[in-house]
């Protein structure tokens, strides 16, 4: 079995293919709305899971070379479910990066030296408060 180092090379590689794969084939030109019922795959679940989608403008995007977005889904998802507006300003992917990361493995530690056998052991903590920095402009999501 290799060891993260071998993971972290695999991962490395992968990512330098990717980044010269998608300009090639103008990958981020092409980056429209989809249009779901022109999908074969869609046109039978689309009338019954159907699900309004809102563009919403001035709110932080991902940059066109960075092929990150579950960082941002995971940041918007949470600032949404903790009834927190969404920044405006510049997101921090390193911080996020780092943050989650090291929530990841504090969760992973604790449930390893634990023993844990099942993650509805955990007792429900509590809401998190959300500091912003004074530059911070926050804009409001609802449709």
């Amino acid at each position: 079995m290799k060891g993260h180092r071998g993971h972290a090379d695999e991962i490395k590689e992968l990512a330098e293919m990717l980044s010269t794969y998608l300009p090639i084939f103008d990958f981020f030109e092409k980056k429209d709305c989809t249009d779901w019922s022109l999908l074969d795959a869609d046109k039978k679940t689309t009338d019954q899971h159907a699900f309004d989608v809102h563009i919403v403008d001035g709110i932080v995007q991902q940059s066109s070379g960075m092929l990150d977005c579950g960082l941002f889904v995971v940041a918007y998802a949470e600032f949404l479910s903790d009834g927190h507006q969404i920044p405006s300003s510049k997101f921090d992917l390193k911080k996020y990066r780092t943050r989650y990361a090291s929530l990841l493995w504090d969760y992973g530690m604790n449930k390893a030296c634990t023993r844990y056998v099942r993650d509805n052991q955990d007792p429900p903590r509590p809401k998190r408060t959300f500091l912003r920095s004074e530059d911070t402009e926050m804009i409001d999501v609802e449709p």
